[in-house]
């Protein structure tokens, strides 16, 4: 049943695609859709609609009240640096927490960094544009790879994941266009993946 954003919005990619912002809403996150479309109130209840796209678009606002200062610092350096965000400039990736897909997101203008016990940046509100035109969750797909030895295989895909972890110890989400992934082999020796498509 249709419902979530990524049944409505088109596919693209973003500016920034060298990071993804992946750092979870600790908070509320509230999605607001919205049609660009002026409402004229005619006679007595009859009211006019124009509209002035073809499709709708999402406001979604997030909340983070707990973060370390390296994710703290993570989120106010992708909103303040030229080579990132820069501020609402640039659409960059973002993972939704609970949906599984990849959006190209923007940030909404202004962004604000509290500091008491905790590390705090409350209420960042991203506008949504499109899904990523990466492998999403809930599809399988099989992907070509090369080791860095040279030798090719095939690895299958499941919920936009790679099964083994990579240098950092967490699930490595595909990226398509990132080119070559380092990873650490079941046998604990690092190595390189790359993808050369679905």
């Amino acid at each position: 049943m249709a419902g979530k954003m990524y049944d409505y919005l088109e596919t693209g990619t973003a500016d920034y695609i060298d990071q993804e912002f992946d750092i979870l809403a600790q908070n509320v996150l509230s999605e607001r859709a919205n049609w660009n479309q002026d409402v004229h109130k005619m006679d007595g209840p009859v009211r006019r609609v124009v509209s002035f796209t073809n499709g709708v678009s999402y406001e979604v606002n997030v909340s983070f009240d707990n973060l370390s200062e390296t994710d703290t610092d993570f989120i106010l350096d992708m909103y303040n640096n030229p080579d990132k965000a820069k501020g609402s400039e640039k659409t960059f990736y973002w993972h939704h927490p609970t949906d599984g897909r990849i959006y190209v997101a923007r940030f909404h203008p202004g962004m604000e960094r509290r500091i008491s016990f905790f590390h705090t940046v409350p209420n960042v509100t991203l506008w949504i544009e499109k899904v990523a035109e990466h492998l999403q969750a809930e599809d399988e797909f099989i992907v070509l790879f090369s080791l860095s030895d040279g030798a090719e295989d095939e690895i299958q895909i499941v919920d936009n994941y790679f099964p083994f972890y990579d240098t950092n110890m967490e699930w490595k989400p595909i990226l398509m266009d990132q080119g070559t992934i380092p990873f650490t082999m079941s046998d604990g020796s690092p190595n390189n993946i790359q993808t050369y498509g679905a």
